[in-house]
C-alpha cells in the first residue's frame, strides 16, 4: 500500500514523533508523543486499526497529549482537525465544554466575528449573540 493516503499519513505521523529533522517534531516526538510499537514497526497493524481514509480526512490523535495508539486515533475532517488543537480556548455553556468554532456554529455567528470579539475580551454569552 506504499503511495497510498493511509500509509503516507502513517509516515507522516512516525516522522513527526520519531525524526529530530522533520519540521513537526517539535509539537510531537520533542514534548513526548510517540507511536505505538507494534504500529511503529507495522503499517498493516496500523491500518487494521485504523481502516481506509475517507475522502478528505486525515489522521488525527483524540487526546493531543496522548501518543499514536489504539484507541487515541481516528480520521477526521478539518472542522475536527480544527477543533481538536492544544490552543483552542475552551468555553463551557449548560455543562458543555467547546472551542469557540464550534460555539459559534452552533449559535450561527460567524466564526470571524466571535474570534474578534473574544480579543476584546467579551463574555462568552455577548460573544455568541
Amino acid at each position: 500500500m506504499s503511495g497510498t493516503p493511509e500509509h503516507l499519513a502513517w509516515k507522516s505521523a512516525k516522522g513527526r514523533c520519531f525524526n529530530p529533522k522533520d519540521p513537526m517534531f517539535k509539537n510531537y516526538g520533542a514534548r513526548g508523543i510517540s507511536m505505538c510499537e507494534e504500529w511503529r514497526k507495522d503499517f498493516t497493524k496500523f491500518y487494521a486499526h485504523i481502516g481506509p481514509r475517507p475522502d478528505g480526512y486525515s489522521l488525527d490523535r483524540i487526546d493531543n497529549d496522548k501518543n499514536y495508539e489504539p484507541g487515541n486515533v481516528r480520521w477526521a475532517n478539518d472542522f475536527e482537525q480544527a477543533s481538536n488543537k492544544r490552543n483552542n480556548r475552551m468555553f463551557t455553556i449548560c455543562c458543555q465544554t467547546k472551542h469557540i468554532k464550534a460555539w459559534a456554529r452552533d449559535f450561527g455567528v460567524p466564526y470571524k466575528r466571535a474570534h474578534e470579539r473574544l480579543q476584546y475580551d467579551w463574555p462568552i454569552v455577548k460573544v455568541l449573540s
